[in-house]
């Protein structure tokens, strides 16, 4: 297909160069009105997906920057890793975070873009671009560090064109929604940088093959900034990734006084944004409690240190804690009333009391207590995985230390009361 051309001299397009450019400036920009086609791509797997996708929702995501709000023009820069863009934004609660705790765990992002190159169905490379993501950036400032980068993705093989071609003469345009899998990218919230490195070439062998839409920093029919405290400007770095390096250009592409604010790489960061949970509960017995030693906990995060405080009932004359957290399932089919002392140490008769929690061991922690009402925590690193998210968490401690002041057993082995929720990102 042909996409018409569009010099930069038409309205509403002109560029707005804040800084020289050092020798011949390479960018170039165009209309492109057809329909793009959606793809998806697991970092995780590396599997790329044509075509929308329809399947159940794993967990619960917020969008935490939304800038999708495509303004019909698409821009190129000098190809093979030599030019990078930087659009500065704002990401989280305090922009249009709509999550009620911001988890700042990223579990994908969506954007869209065209491609010259040729597709790998048709025995090509597929497009290929590198995006970084930066903790904090303002416009015209210096290269960020490599070392404060949240994350950089180089992303190859991905769906392209039916033939290679030279920019704007023949491409295929497309959405693409970039999963982490099971490993969220923690990127925390607050004024963001996020870049475009044009890495391959197309067949010229002067512009990338792989270029990114561009995107109103407002509804495109606006007359004023968004909610994401974008600026209209892009920061153009050429040579790419060089930290510290000013940029070559700062520019705008369409800013007019008539409400043109077209100068935004198109984006869109979503979260994982699951509040996790935490409660009781007790044993079965009609009218007492068969777990005198009493369990409190922390909500289950991912990615954070979870705890568990025991206070030991008033009988005891000392003692020491195991506190077990399982991942899945709760109390028994049936729950078992025991005497734990022949289990656990071969001989004595410490009291009865009820097993809650079954399932999948997730950790195990100890905590030491002094005697009776005495109080211990322990606590368990949780992995930043996303896959525990939204699963039930149950916990319950086996409590040691002598009740019965029989003098035969000091040990006395009693379940808990247990504790259980739902396993959140924040």
């Amino acid at each position: 297909m042909m996409v018409p051309k569009k010099s930069l001299a038409f309205t509403g397009a002109t560029l707005i160069a804040l800084s020289a450019f050092a020798g011949a400036q390479s960018q170039k920009f165009s209309r492109y009105s057809k329909p793009l086609t959606s793809v998806s791509m697991n970092l995780e797997t590396g599997v790329v997906t044509r075509g929308p996708q329809v399947s159940n929702q794993a967990v619960v995501t917020t969008a935490d920057l939304k800038n999708l709000d495509l303004g019909g023009f698409i821009g190129v820069d000098t190809g093979a890793g030599f030019c990078e863009w930087i659009d500065a934004a704002e990401k989280g609660s305090g922009a249009q975070g709509s999550g009620p705790v911001p988890s700042d765990l990223v579990s994908n992002f969506v954007f869209a873009y065209c491609s010259a190159a040729l597709d790998t169905a048709s025995g090509g490379p597929g497009g290929t671009m590198t995006w970084s993501f930066f903790p904090s950036h303002t416009t015209g400032a210096a290269h960020p560090a490599t070392s404060d980068s949240a994350g950089t993705f180089t992303l190859t093989g991905l769906p392209s064109n039916t033939a290679a071609g030279a920019v704007f003469a023949q491409i295929a345009c497309f959405f693409i929604n970039i999963t982490f899998g099971s490993s969220p990218l923690p990127f925390a919230d607050g004024k963001i940088g996020y870049s475009w490195t044009f890495e391959d070439a197309d067949s010229v062998g002067i512009f990338a093959a792989t270029f990114p839409f561009l995107s109103c920093v407002t509804s495109c029919s606006g007359t004023g900034l968004d909610a994401v405290c974008m600026d209209d400007f892009i920061d153009q770095y050429c040579p790419a990734n060089i930290p510290g390096s000013a940029p070559l250009a700062t520019f705008s592409f369409g800013t007019t006084a008539f409400g043109g604010y077209f100068t935004s790489v198109n984006i869109e960061l979503r979260e994982v944004d699951v509040t996790a949970t935490s409660g009781t509960y007790d044993g079965s017995t009609p009218g007492s409690i068969i777990n005198p030693d009493r369990l409190t906990a922390s909500p289950v995060i991912i990615g954070s240190s979870w705890s568990a405080t025991v206070t030991a009932q008033a009988a005891r004359a000392g003692a020491s804690v195991a506190i077990i957290l399982v991942q899945t399932m709760g109390a028994p089919g049936v729950t078992i009333i025991i005497d734990l002392a022949p289990i656990l140490i071969g001989f004595g008769d410490a009291p009865l009391s009820q097993l809650l929690v079954s399932g999948s061991l997730l950790g195990t922690t100890n905590a030491s207590l002094s005697g009776g009402g005495s109080m211990g925590t322990g606590t368990i690193a949780i992995p930043l995985n996303t896959g525990f998210v939204c699963l039930p968490w149950y916990a319950q401690a086996i409590v040691l230390g002598d009740v019965t002041g029989d003098g035969d057993n000091e040990f006395d082995p009693m379940f808990s009361n247990a504790a259980t929720g739902i396993v959140g990102s924040q």
